[in-house]
């Protein structure tokens, strides 16, 4: 998770998302209904494999950490996939132009 969020911090400094776009909360979220087997002790595979899933993925039906509620919606405790499919794409685009 820790990986992740400092890769959100890069892409808000390198003008690839929105500040804002993808609070802490909600990037674990994201991150807690991702399969196992995409983490590994291998950090860039672990990214790559983490980010090959979310984008291959339907985001749609995720839930939060606690496996009740959904993590999209209108609700002010709720993420919306624009910004979670933008947060997604901010991570493809920093692996793919990594340097």
């Amino acid at each position: 998770v820790r990986m992740f969020k400092n890769a959100r911090n890069t892409t808000t400094e390198r003008g690839l998302l929105v500040d804002g776009a993808a609070p802490s909360y909600f990037v674990e979220c994201l991150l807690s209904n991702v399969p196992d087997e995409c983490y590994s002790a291998s950090v860039s595979d672990t990214y790559f494999d983490v980010i090959r899933h979310l984008s291959n993925d339907s985001i749609a039906g995720y839930q939060c950490q606690n496996g009740e509620l959904p993590l999209f919606g209108p609700a002010s405790t709720q993420w919306n996939t624009i910004d979670a499919n933008a947060f997604i794409q901010a991570l493809v685009t920093l692996w793919n132009k990594w340097n």
